[in-house]
């Protein structure tokens, strides 16, 4: 029996076989197995005559049923609505901030970053960020422009922003604050650098811009402090009780005593009994005209009251108040 090939099983010569004795038993079974392999390439060349090339290409029309699938499909821009999708996970089980996506797993919820992937885009493609970007930026600067003046709770300024300390700084440097400010606050060195104000421990006031009430001041001027005229009252303390001295002036005259019609005891009409030195006796008594005395009180001496005024306050005059870290924009 002879021996056959691996793939298509034909007879090979051998010469251990009985049947092959000689060598032209050997060639007819070679010839016999070239006629088979002829025939089977025969019906190869057969089937592979209407076969396109490896690498080749085909109209959407060309292939069958592909056209008709693509038509039923939706474009990529438009959007799915809820009612349209089926098998969606419960909408109480889905975390804040994920998003419906289509993924390998089918139409689900997923992260922003699990859905987009990991990939990147230059801004140039991605529409209308350059304008959104540029919209956003001017909004910032209108809300924060250089030359705004705002107060932080810390005690270093954050970025964009300088300590409103009266510190000299560079002209080049910060070319938009001295562009919105200027020399108002300081000329620095009069050609490459300005100065910004400074803030610390002072109280803002609204420039009075030609109101009245602050009249009389330029922009960024500094003011003193001041107290508004006013009354304070008073009280004085007591001089303590005293007294005053007087005298009178003094003259030599008489006063009538009336006697009784008749004599008294005999003595006579118009008579008086006194007693003198010389032992009792009745005299006559005569008066004399009207008259007058003067007074004179003396003077209490000169001397002072105490006044006292009552005060209060310290160094200054201010309202209540919270230190904060004034800064500028630049």
């Amino acid at each position: 029996m002879s021996a056959l090939t691996d793939l298509l099983n034909l007879p090979k010569p051998d010469s251990r076989s009985e049947e092959q004795e000689s060598v032209a038993d050997a060639f007819l079974a070679t010839a016999a197995a070239l006629d088979m392999i002829d025939a089977i390439l025969a019906s190869y060349a057969t089937s592979l005559g209407g076969k396109a090339d490896a690498g080749h290409g085909h109209t959407i029309g060309a292939i069958e049923g592909l056209e008709h699938l693509l038509a039923s499909k939706r474009d990529k821009d438009v959007l799915i609505g809820f009612e349209e999708v089926s098998g969606l996970p419960s909408l109480s089980d889905v975390p804040l901030g994920y998003v419906l996506a289509r993924s390998e797993l089918g139409v689900t919820f997923l992260s922003p970053a699990a859905a987009i992937g990991q990939h990147q885009h230059a801004m140039g493609d991605i529409v209308g960020l350059s304008g959104a970007l540029s919209t956003l930026s001017d909004g910032i600067e209108r809300a924060t422009s250089a030359g705004t003046i705002t107060f932080f709770a810390g005690s270093t300024p954050p970025d964009g922003w300088l300590k409103a300390n009266g510190a000299t700084v560079s002209r080049s440097a910060y070319s938009d604050l001295f562009s919105r400010i200027g020399t108002t606050f300081g000329a620095g060195n009069g050609s490459t650098t300005f100065q910004i104000p400074d803030l610390r421990g002072e109280f803002i006031r609204g420039w009075d811009d030609g109101r009245g009430i602050d009249g009389g001041r330029g922009l960024g001027s500094s003011q003193s402090d001041q107290n508004k005229s006013h009354e304070h009252t008073g009280s004085a303390e007591s001089g303590g009780a005293h007294s005053h001295t007087g005298s009178t002036s003094t003259d030599s005259h008489n006063h009538t005593v009336p006697a009784a019609a008749s004599d008294i005891n005999g003595q006579g009409q118009g008579r008086v009994y006194t007693t003198a030195t010389t032992g009792n006796a009745w005299n006559r008594s005569t008066t004399s005209d009207s008259h007058s005395h003067s007074l004179s009180i003396n003077s209490g001496g000169a001397h002072t009251h105490v006044l006292s005024i009552d005060s209060s306050g310290g160094n200054e005059a201010r309202p209540r108040n919270i230190a904060l870290l004034a800064c500028i924009k630049y």
